[in-house]
C-alpha cells in the first residue's frame, strides 16, 4: 500500500512539473518571445504518433458529429462496387469543398505526422 501511495505522489509530481512546463511555454509564447530556432520538426516516435491521434481524434469526432451527411456519404461510397467509388467520391468532393477543407483541418495533426514520417506511403 505504501508503494501505491508513493507512486501516486510520483505521478502527481510529474503532472505538476508537466503543467508548470506547459504554462511556461505558453506564457513565453503569449509574451511574444521569439525563438531563433524554427518550429521543431515532427518527431517520428510512437509518442508523436499517439499525440497526433490524441489531437485529431476529438476534432474529427466533433466534425463528423456535426456533419452526418458526410458520414452517410462515406458509408454509401464504401458500400459501392470498387469500380464506382472513385467517381462517386469525386462528385462528392466537387460539391462539398468547404466541408472537406474543414475535415482536413480537423485531421491535420495525423496528416502532418504521416507526411513527415511516412512520405512514401502517399
Amino acid at each position: 500500500m505504501k508503494e501505491l501511495a508513493m507512486s501516486r505522489v510520483g505521478v502527481r509530481k510529474g503532472l505538476v512539473v508537466a503543467t508548470l512546463t506547459a504554462g511556461i511555454v505558453v506564457g513565453a509564447a503569449g509574451m511574444g518571445i521569439a525563438s531563433a530556432d524554427p518550429a521543431p520538426a515532427v518527431q517520428c516516435t510512437p509518442q508523436a504518433r499517439l499525440a497526433a491521434i490524441a489531437d485529431s481524434g476529438p476534432k474529427v469526432a466533433s466534425f463528423l458529429a456535426t456533419h452526418p451527411d458526410m458520414v452517410s456519404e462515406l458509408a454509401k461510397i464504401r458500400s459501392l462496387p470498387k469500380d464506382q467509388r472513385k467517381a462517386e467520391w469525386q462528385s462528392y468532393r466537387a460539391s462539398h469543398q468547404q466541408e472537406l477543407m474543414d475535415f482536413k483541418s480537423a485531421h491535420s495533426a495525423i496528416h502532418d505526422y504521416r507526411m513527415a514520417c511516412h512520405p512514401h506511403h502517399h
